[in-house]
């Protein structure tokens, strides 16, 4: 009997669920550019390194590959236009398992402008606290000012950003998740600050700091070479950014000549040419928070041997955090000692608060309009030594004890420098639009606790030429007009041709501005029906005597034509119809249909080929009184002005009530002002313009 062996094979069988490979961190931006933008981010699983980048979020993208699989990514892509938006999308693929497809509409950054333009950045202090303090900061800002219509250009860090450690686990809890929906579309940048490399000795072996982020170490974001993401410094239209370390001991003592951060300062001030300069830092010159400025070596070394070298090339604002609280200085320049020094007399640059929307009262609250608003810091162009402002936002996660143990909200014993001192939690936010640069705390509940402005350099414009005088004989008024800043005394460079026959001559002058004054007119004389055409001159050249190569204005208005032509009636109409009138008569004709006879033309400022209507007197009530205004036009000499008065349109008794000027004179024309009591009953008033034999 045979034995049958039978084999039963037993197939098992199952399906492999490959995951997904996951974005854990990031995506997030860094070291902008006018022509370029580093893209970072983290993936769970090594993947591939793909970045796709276009105009549109959908179509005609431009991919970038990088060889090999990593789990930390950077892409850096370059060859952009300045200024302009590009949406992005991440990609890659494991070696097992779903690519990553992470972009659309709500991925995307704006490349740095050429030009200045309006700019915005969110800046937070020792804001690596996990007490849920840091968001509600966040959320009040993001729920006040990107919802105005523009949203954040950068996000700035002043150090003790992840605390305790600045771990590589601290600054995903702290940064990544807290500010994922600001750092996919905001270029990151950050200062170091104590907590944030106290997980090594000093960067040996390197924090996680410095694998966390990508600052420019070669100048590619502007500015100069440093060599080291411990400081560097990048430009956005017309703003320079300089970030300090005044950490590191052998940073933060450097002296000029060993070749460290010191030497790359000074020659990267020198080499700037930009209308504002910002710099930032940890541990700042002036403070009487948690930190002791009087005492501490960083905070003394700082004030002592880095504040002078910033004041002395033009330094505007000084940014750092360290003690947990928020305060704010006035405009002021030459502090290097102890508090007990500060001399208000010699070192304060401009009176008042600097806010014109108004202040922090002694119980801390800002008061729309407070008494004490002085209106707003003025500078001279860039010149150096004209005063910063130095702002310590170290509250953005926590708030601490005052130096001498207070806890009160507004400091009882603060330092002479600064006007505003708070324990209130919150965030920083500086805004920069040509000559204005505004900063304002916000506090936790999205209340402004603090504003500023520092007004520096103004706009000019060249308006419509006037007939004048100059030393006796006809000629022509160019007026320019200045708006921002008016302490100073400034020149203007105007271009002129004069234009006569078939020839051009070309000529120059300056509109010169007194301190205070708006307006300035450039004036020339030649002869007889000679034409001139007048421009602003578009140069960098120092408006201000004795200011820095690198002073700016802002230069508004067309060119502007103007003939020379006597004062008289007859001169204006042979100038305008190529005779002389042939008659009085024709001074009551309405050559362009305007409702206006060519005498009110003259009279008034107009011109016979343009709508005059708003050129017309003008009238209202006002403190119990009917008021007409109008304007005598510049150089009409030949002319009689008269306003009468009637009770009933009727009869017209003269003399009428007096005119009385009603503002000084402009290159335009001499404003005045008639006034008739209500009381009188029914009144009626109206202008009479003769031309004198």
């Amino acid at each position: 009997m045979s034995a049958i062996s039978r084999i039963f094979i037993l197939i098992l069988s199952s399906t492999v669920v490959l995951s997904a490979a996951v974005v854990t961190r990031g995506p997030y931006l860094q070291s902008a550019g006018t022509d370029r933008m580093t893209v970072c981010w983290r993936t769970d699983v090594a993947t591939t390194e793909v970045i796709e980048f276009g105009l549109d979020p959908v179509s005609g993208m431009t991919t970038i590959t990088k060889p090999g699989t990593n789990t930390e990514h950077e892409i850096t892509i370059t060859g952009l236009q300045p200024g302009t938006r590009y949406y992005y999308r991440l990609k890659g693929t494991p070696t097992s398992g779903t690519a990553i497809n992470v972009g659309g509409t709500q991925h995307w950054f704006r490349t740095a402008p050429l030009v200045p333009a309006p700019t915005r950045i969110w800046i937070v202090g020792d804001s690596g606290y996990l007490y849920g303090y840091a968001e509600n900061a966040f959320s009040s800002f993001m729920a006040a000012f990107p919802s105005q219509g523009k949203g954040v250009d950068h996000f700035m860090l002043l150090g003790d950003n992840a605390y305790p450690w600045g771990a590589d686990s601290n600054y995903q809890s702290a940064v990544f998740n807290r500010y994922s929906s600001l750092l996919q579309t905001t270029p990151m940048w950050s200062v170091i600050g104590n907590h944030d490399v106290s997980t090594v000795p000093e960067n040996h072996p390197p924090a996680p700091y410095f694998s966390v982020f990508s600052f420019p170490q070669n100048g590619q974001s502007g500015g100069l070479a440093s060599g080291t993401e411990s400081y560097y410094s990048f430009d956005h239209g017309d703003i320079h950014f300089v970030c300090l370390d005044s950490n590191t001991t052998a940073n933060v003592f450097d002296t000029p000549g060993g070749g460290g951060m010191v030497d790359w300062l000074i020659e990267d001030l020198d080499a700037c040419k930009s209308n504002w300069i910002v710099a930032f830092m940890h541990q700042g010159p002036y403070s009487k928070g948690s930190h002791n400025s009087d005492v501490e070596a960083e905070l003394v070394q700082t004030r002592s041997h880095i504040i002078p070298i910033l004041e002395s090339r033009g330094v505007d604002l000084v940014l750092y955090g360290h003690s947990h609280s928020y305060e704010r200085s006035m405009l002021i320049d030459g502090h290097y000692g102890t508090s007990a020094t500060f001399n208000s007399q010699t070192m304060v640059k401009w009176p008042g608060n600097g806010s014109d929307l108004g202040g922090v009262n002694p119980s801390g609250d800002f008061i729309t309009g407070l008494p004490m608003s002085g209106g707003v810091y003025q500078k001279a162009a860039v010149t150096p030594r004209a005063g910063a402002v130095y702002v310590v936002v170290g509250a953005s996660s926590s708030v601490q004890a005052w130096t001498d143990g207070s806890t009160a909200l507004v400091n009882p014993s603060p330092h002479p420098v600064h006007l505003v001192n708070l324990l209130v939690i919150g965030s920083f936010v500086l805004e920069v639009d040509a000559h204005e640069l505004r900063g304002q705390f916000i506090g936790e509940t999205g209340l402004v606790r603090d504003d500023f402005t520092i007004v520096k350099g103004a706009r000019y414009q060249l308006q419509s030429a006037v007939p004048a005088m100059v030393s006796g004989q006809p000629g022509v008024a160019f007026p320019v007009t200045r708006t921002e800043a008016t302490a100073f005394a400034e020149q203007v460079p105007v271009n002129i041709q004069l234009i006569s026959g078939s020839g051009v001559t070309p000529t120059s002058a300056s509109a010169q501005f007194a301190p205070g004054q708006k307006s300035a007119l450039v004036t020339f004389s030649a002869a007889l029906g000679s034409r001139m055409e007048a421009s602003l001159a578009m140069t960098t050249a120092a408006v201000q005597p004795g200011a820095a190569q690198r002073a700016k204005y802002s230069i508004e208005g067309a060119a502007r034509a103007g003939q020379v032509e006597n004062t008289p009636s007859a001169t204006w109409y042979a100038s305008r119809f190529g005779t002389l009138p042939p008659s009085q008569a024709v001074w009551n004709t309405d050559a362009d249909k305007d409702g206006l006879s060519l005498l009110l033309e003259y009279a008034l400022g107009g011109e016979p080929d343009r709508d005059d209507t708003a050129l017309l007197p003008v009238s209202e009530t006002s403190g119990g009184n009917f008021v007409l205004r109008y304007l005598r036009a510049t150089g009409r000499t030949d002319l009689s002005y008269q306003v009468l008065a009637s009770t009933d349109l009727g009869a017209w008794p003269q003399p009428g009530p007096a005119d009385v000027m009603d503002g000084p004179p402009t290159a335009l024309g001499e404003p005045r002002r008639v006034e008739l009591p209500l009381s009188a009953g029914n009144g009626f008033l109206r202008l009479k313009v003769e031309l004198q034999p």
